[in-house]
């Protein structure tokens, strides 16, 4: 009677286990789908202008005011919060889906890059 007691008492403990772990991956595609829907309200924009209308000069001038809003942005990131950097670094280090989208809304959704 003991015995069956006790298997009845792990049969509930495994049950219950076993639920929270459904509910615990029904929250991750919750957050999923809602970092997704996040992502896709970003309207992807593709800036394109006529190179022959600018100088040589003028071409480098516009790369280097490009390459430097990419440290604007970098430096804005740390500004606004200390731990972005790690933040960062550990989303990259993640091979997981949910890392990848995590990521991807930390970014930006800019994929067109000069």
């Amino acid at each position: 009677m003991k015995y069956f007691l006790m298997l009845i008492f792990l049969a509930i403990i495994i049950n219950g286990c076993m639920e929270k772990q459904n509910q615990s991956l029904q929250n991750d595609s919750e957050e999923v789908k809602m970092l997704k829907e996040k992502i896709a309200k970003f309207v992807p924009v593709n800036i394109q202008y006529e190179e022959n209308l600018l100088s040589e000069r003028e071409n480098v001038v516009l790369e280097k005011l490009y390459r430097a809003s990419k440290m604007m942005d970098e430096l804005f990131l740390e500004q606004v919060y200390s731990k972005n950097s790690p933040i960062k670094a550990d989303l990259m280090a993640d091979k997981s889906d949910e890392a990848k989208i995590k990521l991807e809304l930390f970014k930006g959704t800019s994929k067109n890059q000069v």
